[in-house]
């Protein structure tokens, strides 16, 4: 339980860097995200809109927000705390039903601010407009540099050596799992750091087959079966090791 709140909490400060860069206000005008039709692939009912000077392309698709995660730590939280206080108990029962319901709200606020956009050649994390903006025309925009590794939070699928979801096989059983990952070779080694690169050089040493690069890790608070098949549909590799 304490390594599943250590990987859940590296997966949030994970997620929260690639939205901490600021960037200017886009202009009025916006592009609709159109989705073309391609065989096999879902597409959102409503395509969002990406703002003006984003350099995204116009085939961009965006993937849809998924609850699910929030969900599974908002419910039991509450109860937890509320039976832990009915009983008298202010240990750990009403302590694990605060954690989770912090990680729940957490967990809802990354859904609603983060968005995973897949446009020809590049993979991208932007940032939704916060509910103030909504009646603006005001769109998705860049989420600025990452705070862990530097640069703009976009790696083309070229650079792709892996990509997945934890716990493995639950996005194929339909299940929403808990975490999504990626290593890719655009970032220097040298620049290279933090969580994901302790990572990477622990599954190196642990299993042969795993390349070098960087890995990236984020909640899954996306349609992680539209994720899974956009990435594939892009041609971005994955392997059965980190």
């Amino acid at each position: 339980m304490a390594r599943m709140l250590l990987l859940l909490l590296g997966a949030c400060a994970g997620s929260m860097a690639f939205q901490t860069g600021r960037t200017a206000a886009p202009r009025a005008r916006v592009l609709a995200s159109s989705v073309p039709g391609r065989r096999g692939l879902p597409s959102p009912r409503k395509p969002p809109t990406i703002a003006r000077g984003a350099g995204v392309d116009r085939s961009a698709i965006v993937i849809k927000q998924d609850y699910s995660l929030a969900l599974m730590f908002l419910v039991p939280g509450p109860i937890f705390m509320y039976t832990a206080a009915l009983a008298g108990d202010s240990g750990s029962t009403f302590l694990g039903g605060f954690l989770l319901t912090a990680l729940g709200l957490v967990f809802a606020a990354q859904t609603m601010r983060v968005r995973f956009v897949l446009d020809k050649d590049v993979f991208r994390v932007m940032k939704s407009p916060l509910p103030a903006s909504w009646g603006a025309k005001v769109g998705i925009q860049s989420a600025g540099d990452n705070v862990v590794v530097g640069g703009e939070n976009r790696w083309r699928y070229s650079s792709f050596v892996n990509y997945g979801f934890f716990p493995k096989g639950f996005v194929e059983l339909g299940l929403p799992p808990i975490l999504f990952y990626f290593k890719e070779q655009q970032t220097p080694q040298k620049g290279a750091s933090g969580p994901g690169k302790l990572l990477s050089d622990a599954s190196r040493s642990l299993f042969r087959a795993s390349a070098p690069g960087q890995v990236h890790f984020a909640p899954a608070m996306c349609d992680c079966k539209e994720l899974q098949q956009q990435l594939a549909a892009k041609g971005a590799k994955r392997m059965d090791v980190w």
